[in-house]
């Protein structure tokens, strides 16, 4: 029996394949799971329809990213805080302190896509990667100062 496949399963195939299977396996276990559809001729012209549109979504998406990408690359962030006698900061900056930074810039950035290994807390410059969708990076530069 062949059937479109839904959702990705392990060892069969990810959302969007075709795939033949046995007759059983279909009716008892991915349909009444909502795994898989049968594979009829309208809904496999759906689903090149829906394929079709997705990767106009996605290279508009792209674009998008790009475009993120070359506006933070080299852009330069400055936060300050108070230090004490040796120089520390009382409060480090930590990803959160730098998203809301980037957020004011007009950047709509999560902190899980900035890398900070660990809060800064001492003053100067720090180069952070941004990690990006499509597996963009950028580099940003982010002043301490106090």
């Amino acid at each position: 029996m062949k059937v479109i496949l839904l959702k990705k399963i392990s060892q069969l195939g990810k959302a969007g394949d075709i795939k033949d299977v046995a007759d059983g396996y279909a009716r008892n276990f991915l349909f009444p799971r909502g795994l898989a559809e049968l594979a009829t001729d309208q809904t496999v012209q759906t689903l090149a329809a829906n394929q079709k549109q997705l990767a106009k979504q996605a290279e508009h998406d792209l674009l998008l990213a790009e475009k993120n990408a070359a506006r933070l690359n080299g852009l330069a962030i400055e936060i300050s805080g108070r230090t004490n006698d040796q120089g520390k900061l009382y409060a480090a900056v930590t990803a959160t302190a730098v998203v809301k930074k980037l957020k004011e810039r007009g950047f709509n950035i999560d902190k899980k896509q900035l890398q900070l290994p660990e809060p800064i807390k001492e003053p100067g410059e720090y180069p952070l990667m941004v990690n990006l969708e499509h597996g963009l990076e950028a580099e940003i530069m982010l002043i301490v100062s106090d």
